[in-house]
């Protein structure tokens, strides 16, 4: 695993997801409000830059297209910054941002070591 080191102790009392910015409409879930959200799966294959490969991983979450649905991004938004709970912070192309927030993998939570509660599945690009 390839990490900065940090696992933060979950507190699905304090979790928040934010999506702010360049959006005509604001959101602040909490997990209870996550999970609400209409959940979708998909099924991938991981390729990491280190050589290995693990194949046909089934995710479950919330898609980028419900969000954006939801949001509706200003015609000129072109990014999206995530901001992690370890202190990772990265920007991604909103076209490359269009799949999933993934909260299970293999019909299970994710696990401290994984990302948990929520992490960003992208196709050919990042996990």
């Amino acid at each position: 695993m390839l990490d900065l080191g940090a696992l933060p102790k979950r507190d699905l009392e304090k979790w928040r997801l934010r999506i702010d910015g360049a959006v005509e409409n604001r959101i602040i879930w909490d997990w209870p409000a996550y999970q609400q959200q209409n959940q979708s799966r998909i099924t991938t294959d991981i390729h990491c830059v280190t050589g290995w490969s693990r194949y046909d991983n089934d995710w479950q979450g919330v898609s980028a297209a419900h969000n954006f649905k939801l949001v509706k991004p200003h015609q000129d938004a072109c990014h999206c910054t995530f901001y992690c709970r370890d202190g990772y912070t990265t920007n991604v192309r909103l076209d490359r941002f269009a799949v999933l927030l993934a909260h299970s993998w293999r019909g299970k939570p994710l696990s401290q070591a994984h990302g948990d509660p929520v992490r960003i599945v992208m196709l050919k690009w990042y996990l």
